[in-house]
Parts: C-alpha cells; structure tokens; sequence
C-alpha cells in the first residue's frame, strides 16, 4: 500500500460511525477528496484548515478551505471526526490531541500509532507504516483482528453477487455460483446475494431497491456491504482454492482487464475490507445512469475511487484470475489459474458449463 494512503481504511471506518460536522488539520490527496465525498453523500458539513495557502487553493473547490497563520489560532470546533495530519512535526501536533478528545467524537491520527493521552477507547492501525491511530473518548469505533481491522464484530467473509432478473442469466447461475465457493474454500463465510427474484436460494438473500437495469445493479453492493466482502460476477466459475481473495484485509482489490494495454481496472471480481458506500450513486447519478443505460458500471465505480484517490488493489495478484476467451477456449485452464470469468459471449450455460 502506498504510505500515503495507509490511513484510508481506519479514516473511513471512523467517519462513518460518527456524523455532524467533519474536520481535516491539514489537507493531502489521500484525504481531502474522500473525505469531501462522504460528507457530500452524507450531506455533512466538510472544513479544511491548513497554515498553507498552495494546498488550500488545490481543494477549496470541494471544501470549506480556511487558512490559518498559525496552528496557534486553531478553534477546535465541535464535530463528529476530526483528522489531525497537518503540517507540524508529530511532536507538536500531539499537543493538540487532549482538547480535540473534549470537542470530536472521533480522532483520527496519522503517523500516530499508540494511544498517550488518555483516551477511553483506541484503535491503531500498526500493521501499515506508517502507522494511524483512532481516539475516542465517546464511543468505540472499531474492532480488531488478528488479520488486521475489520469493520463489524463478524468473524466471517461476505461473499456476495446480483440476480437481476430479465438478463441472459437464470437462477441456475446463482445456484452454481453458491455450490462453487463453498466447494473452493475453507472459510467461513456468509453468501449473500442481492436480487429482485422471489427464487428461494440455498443462502441469504436482500432485495434490490434501485430499479437500476442491467450490471448498474451492481452499484447497490457499495450500498450494503461494508466489512470485508468479495463478490463474484455470476458468470464467474471457481476452479481452485480462493482462501487467500476471502483473506483480503486491503481497502478495495478490483480486476485488472486482461485487453486493454494500459492499467484498466474492472468489476467481474472485487473484495474491499473498508466502509464503500461513499462509490453508491447520489439520487442525481441514478437519474443520470437511467438516462445512460448502455455505458458500464466500472467506469463509475473506478472514476469513483479515483476522485477521492483511494488505494486500488490488483485482486488479480492475490490469487490467479483468467478470461475463459482469452486464456481458456483455444488452449484449455492454466494449470495455476484459481478463477475463470466469462465477462460476455460464450455465457458459461452456452458452452454446456464446461471449460
């Protein structure tokens, strides 16, 4: 993970357990746009205040940027998260920290990893470097795990996919698709699929809300799911153990597309271990998406991502991961290969479900 953006999963963790108003000390690319985009979806008001002015004029277009002389003249207003990572040396901006525990419900701290002031509860992220911090003296904001931070008290993976019924896919995919995983791994896991069909499934399953047509259902995973979550597309066949894509402990792993020669990244497969309802379209995008139907959900999911430059992750490094069309159909599965996406024609049904 890059160093810069190894505060993203315990911020975003922590801002989505607080609400009122939401505070940065400082401002950087890793922070400033994904927080201004989660207090837009949250219709929360969003305040920058920086001692510098070239950073400031880089992002008072998307926040309430206010310019201070000095980190002296600091407010400390009331609100629900403040993230304290400007730019004094850490030793002196640990000196803000117990009056930002009396007026936030939430602190969150980079470069800042062990709790020294008192704080009732504390969550530190010491796995990354460098290492984050999250204090409170209200309320506790995370758990932790052996395998890193995990955002609920489950101790299971979320394996999820969408049935939108009217498409080439039947029930039989969504069938297939349960049998498969829990053929192919060891863990324990919750399989969970999002439909708008009355079929009864062999796991649970929630409604679709949106009405949106076609892949565009896919937007409402970021919706529901916000501990750590793998999701296959149905037309996604498991050929070999996927234990370490359930392991997955990174913010958000996408697909790499296997045409496109420069990085382009995709959603047949995906796993995240952060709060994503920041990727969920607005009441204004879905009217925007029904006007647009033919266009493809990755390129909102990812535009998304990268305006509030999140950290991606290549899931296809985590365990090996093939096109039937462009690795399987002349020469066969490669014998490494762990997952098989059809992502278009041939549809598995139409080669008999054989590989």
């Amino acid at each position: 993970m890059d160093q810069y953006a190894t505060h993203q999963r315990l911020l975003i963790a922590a801002v989505m357990q607080t609400d009122g108003q939401v505070v940065e000390m400082g401002c950087g690319d890793y922070s400033t746009p994904l927080l201004a985009e989660i207090a837009a979806a949250q219709g929360r008001q969003f305040v920058v205040y920086t001692t510098s002015d070239e950073w400031g004029s880089k992002y008072q277009d998307i926040a309430d940027v206010r310019i201070l002389r000095s980190w002296f003249d600091y407010p400390y207003p009331a609100c629900g998260l403040t993230l304290l990572d400007n730019e004094e040396y850490v030793r002196d901006r640990k000196k803000h920290v117990p009056r930002l525990l009396d007026t936030s419900t939430v602190v969150v701290c980079h470069d800042m990893g062990t709790n020294e002031w008192g704080a009732k509860f504390s969550t530190a992220d010491t796995i990354h470097k460098p290492p984050t911090v999250a204090l409170s003296n209200h309320k506790k904001i995370v758990f932790t795990s052996r395998s890193g931070l995990t955002y609920d008290n489950q101790p299971i993976v979320t394996v999820a996919c969408v049935y939108k019924t009217g498409g080439d896919f039947t029930a039989e995919y969504v069938h297939r698709l349960i049998e498969n995983v829990r053929e192919h791994t060891t863990r324990p896991h919750r399989f969970v699929c999002l439909t708008d069909s009355n079929e009864k499934f062999a796991c649970e399953t929630l409604p679709l809300i949106d009405g949106l047509p076609g892949w565009w259902s896919k937007l409402e995973l970021f919706r529901t799911f916000h501990g750590r979550t793998v999701y296959f597309d149905l037309d996604t066949i498991i050929v070999g153990n996927i234990d370490p894509l359930l392991d997955y402990d990174g913010p958000v792993a996408l697909l790499q597309d296997w045409y496109s020669e420069e990085p382009k990244l995709s959603t047949p497969v995906m796993a995240w271990n952060s709060p994503v309802n920041f990727i969920y379209p607005t009441t204004e995008e879905k009217q925007e998406i029904l006007q647009a139907p033919r266009k493809m959900d990755e390129f909102f999911v990812v535009a998304k991502l990268e305006r509030a430059k999140w950290h991606v992750d290549d899931v296809c490094k985590i365990l090996s991961i093939v096109s039937y069309k462009k690795h399987c159909r002349e020469r066969g599965v490669p014998d490494n290969a762990r997952i098989v996406c059809f992502h278009g024609h041939p549809r598995p049904h139409e080669t008999g479900w054989k590989l």
